[in-house]
């Protein structure tokens, strides 16, 4: 591949000659731009001496591969926003914190719509967003919006009315970030029985299209009046290693999405203060539906796996929910659900809803290789239409529901270290010699929670056991879905 650099001058012409900018807009660029308190959108030039006051100037400026310094302190009363800035994915814009400096968007006292943020990036592509804090937002706190090849992580988001964060667009990635105190709009059921938000969102494009290529990952959302994580409108997303905690309603919901992987995430309650009136119990761990399909379309909610996840002490474990939509899209295919804990529940640790002769029936369900316990209620797992699915190779800890009768399923103690709601995530390893070991069959899921390899046979649970040691003569190819 021949890379082709065009000269910054001639562009800049170009740009001119087209209208785009103005002549103050744009200038050359150092390769370091700075934002600070003391400066200035009139009179500063970006330089360190000679700094901007906002994003947007910077970011006005910017050209690929240029790195926006923000100088430290609290950026009061917020509305700030990088739109329109244009990286490469050789040479990315990386926006940050000045070195051993802390920098607070603080949003008090801006006028923010509930829609609208405290940092909107807009626009744009190959834009790095790293290590902030993001506060009090009548809105939402971070926005990516219609953007391509995002990565927004290491932020710490609290205290806003909606979303923590949002993102529309291709190619993003929210990772490393703390969101808590999120979706205040709903604090004590103030929203009734609908009409909250999440505290981490995906959304569709303006046109309508849906977003693709989302990764978010690595994530802690906690103590929140919504949801945990929601991706709605989106094709092609992965949610893997997050920890999620004391949200409202569900921690994970799958809505109105395709081509979804949630892997490798540790999911639990340890207070009653957000649970659901009508419940009665703490947030779903994770649930599936299409709450707001686009009718004819075949946009109904298909083609997710769900795997290597810890969950304990929620309310339902698993779930489908069928919801009031008439179309007959409403429904779902390809529920696959491999390796998974799933324990404490306050409801049935499995559950899906019935799926009736009006709509598409269900097809594809597989349900492999979990330790599952029953909920408190004594019920393991409850599907609707037990046609759609496949269910083997599973430890039903508090012994085999009749759905589940054969096929390599079975009762036994699965023997975990230290298992503990809330505790360190490795107390659901077994002991070595736990019936659990070796007990599975190899499916498309080629590593465990902790990002080993798993064995062949593989261990039942989200840790695998016996996971192979790999030296510089053993190849192993993957697949990644």
């Amino acid at each position: 591949m021949v890379a082709i650099k065009i000269n910054r001058m001639i562009l800049g012409m170009v740009l001119l000659a087209l209208g785009m900018f103005s002549v103050s807009v744009r200038a050359q660029s150092t390769g370091e731009i700075f934002v600070a308190l003391n400066g200035s959108d009139i009179a500063g030039d970006g330089s360190f001496g000679s700094p901007y006051r906002t994003l947007y100037r910077a970011g006005r400026a910017a050209q690929p591969g240029d790195t926006i310094f923000v100088r430290g302190g609290t950026y009061l009363a917020t509305k700030d926003k990088l739109y329109g800035v244009t990286g490469t994915a050789a040479q990315p814009i990386i926006v940050q914190p000045y070195a051993g400096e802390t920098v607070i968007f603080d949003g008090a006292g801006a006028d923010i719509a509930r829609a609208k943020s405290v940092i909107l990036i807009g626009e744009s592509t190959h834009i790095v967003f790293d290590g902030f804090e993001v506060r009090n937002s009548s809105g939402r706190g971070i926005t990516v919006y219609d953007s391509s090849f995002i990565t927004v992580r290491n932020n710490r988001v609290h205290h806003v009315q909606s979303r923590g964060f949002s993102a529309s667009g291709d190619h993003i990635t929210l990772a490393g970030n703390e969101v808590w105190l999120a979706v205040l709009e709903n604090e004590n059921e103030a929203h009734g029985s609908s009409g909250w938000s999440s505290a981490i969102s995906t959304n569709e494009r303006p046109d309508g299209a849906w977003s693709t290529d989302i990764v978010i990952r690595g994530n802690t959302v906690h103590d929140s009046w919504g949801e945990g994580i929601t991706p709605i409108y989106a094709d092609r997303v992965l949610i893997d290693g997050n920890t999620v905690f004391n949200t409202y309603s569900v921690n994970i919901y799958i809505n109105n999405v395709q081509h979804v992987t949630v892997n490798g995430n540790y999911l639990f309650a340890t207070t009653e203060a957000f649970n659901r009136t009508d419940h009665g119990y703490p947030a779903h761990g994770i649930s599936i539906a299409n709450e707001q399909p686009v009718p004819g379309t075949g946009a109904f909610t298909r083609d997710v796996t769900i795997s290597n996840n810890i969950i304990v002490g929620t309310g339902r474990g698993i779930s489908y929910w069928q919801t009031w939509v008439s179309d007959a899209e409403n429904t779902y295919a390809g529920v696959r659900i491999f390796y998974n804990v799933v324990m404490g529940t306050r409801h049935d640790a499995i559950h899906f809803d019935a799926v009736d002769g009006s709509h598409t029936p269900p097809s594809g369900g597989v349900l492999q290789n979990n330790i599952i316990f029953a909920g408190a209620n004594g019920v393991a797992v409850n599907i609707g239409n037990p046609a759609a699915w496949t269910i083997t190779r599973n430890d039903w800890a508090d012994g085999v529901p009749t759905i589940a009768a054969g096929a390599g399923n079975f009762a036994a103690d699965p023997q975990f270290i230290l298992p503990a709601i809330g505790g360190d995530a490795a107390g659901f390893q077994v002991s070595p010699g736990s019936p659990v070991v070796g007990a599975g069959v190899a499916v498309d899921v080629p590593t465990d929670f902790a990002g080993n390899f798993r064995a062949n046979p593989p261990t039942l649970g989200a840790f695998e056991a016996n996971p192979p040691v790999l030296d510089n003569h053993i190849f192993l190819p993957l697949v990644i879905r």
